[in-house]
C-alpha cells in the first residue's frame, strides 16, 4: 500500500458525482481516507478545488452527459488549470471525442471503471510520495 507518511496533507484525488458507490468501490480499494475526498456534490466538489490542488479527479456520472463535459471544462479551465493535473471520468455517456473536447484526460465505463482509476490514482499518489522523498533528501544534503 502507499505511505501514508510521505504523503503531503492535500488528497490525492477527488472523486466526485452522483453515482457514489463508484466513488465509494474506489475509496475501499485504495484504503486510506486521509488522501482521498469523496464528494456527492458538484457544488461542494468546487469549494475543495478552490482550497486544494489534486493530483487527480474523477467525475462519477451515470446518467448526466452533460454535467460531466460542464463540470471536466470548468477543471480545465484558466481559474482551476494549475489545480488539477489529471480528469477522468467514469460515464458510459461520455464518448472519447467528447471527452477529448472537454479536457477529459480518460473515459471509463462503470465495468472496468473502477479498477482502472484506483490504479491510476495509486500511480499518482506514488509519484507523490517519490517526490516528496527527493526534495527531502536534497534538503538534507543542503
Amino acid at each position: 500500500m502507499i505511505d501514508s507518511f510521505a504523503i503531503e496533507r492535500r488528497p490525492a484525488a477527488l472523486i466526485l458525482g452522483e453515482h457514489s458507490l463508484a466513488g465509494q468501490a474506489v475509496l475501499n480499494r485504495l484504503g486510506s481516507e486521509n488522501w482521498l475526498s469523496v464528494v456527492t456534490d458538484f457544488e461542494r466538489a468546487l469549494d475543495q478545488m478552490s482550497l486544494r490542488v489534486f493530483d487527480v479527479v474523477v467525475i462519477v456520472s451515470r446518467q448526466s452527459e452533460l454535467q460531466v463535459l460542464q463540470f471536466a471544462r470548468h477543471i480545465r479551465s484558466q481559474s482551476t488549470r494549475t489545480r488539477v493535473a489529471t480528469v477522468l471520468a467514469i460515464s458510459d455517456e461520455v464518448s472519447p471525442e467528447e471527452a477529448e473536447l472537454a479536457g477529459i484526460d480518460r473515459v471509463v465505463g462503470f465495468e472496468s471503471g473502477v479498477k482502472d482509476v484506483v490504479l491510476h490514482i495509486a500511480q499518482a499518489a506514488t509519484q507523490r510520495v517519490e517526490k516528496s522523498r527527493l526534495r527531502r533528501k536534497e534538503n538534507f544534503v543542503l
